[in-house]
């Protein structure tokens, strides 16, 4: 389950009036989840048991819209690391070990 609501994610990316890419986009956010966890170092669910910060909701946001554009056009995303927006956004909750 997203910690943040499929809505939420369809209207971040301008696709809130069809349901046709509903799946792709619940897919992307998982994965955009476990991405951001791991540049986090840390589990959001764990972190924020009472729901995400604005700023990490827009980040995934943003790197979902990143995914799914990429898959709208046709282009691949290896190598390109995190967009720099999204770095942005998450730079004051990353750990360092």
């Amino acid at each position: 389950m997203s910690l943040v609501p499929l809505e939420t994610v369809k209207a971040g990316v301008s696709a809130g009036g069809f349901t046709a890419d509903d799946a792709l986009l619940s897919r992307l956010a998982a994965a955009s989840e476990v991405s951001i966890a791991g540049y986090l170092r840390f589990d959001l669910a764990d972190e924020f048991p009472d729901g995400i910060p604005a700023d990490l909701e827009q980040a995934i946001i943003e790197l979902v819209r990143f995914f799914y554009e990429a898959h709208q056009d046709g282009r691949g995303t290896e190598g390109q690391g995190l967009p720099p927006l999204v770095r942005t956004l998450l730079a004051p909750h990353r750990k360092f070990l």
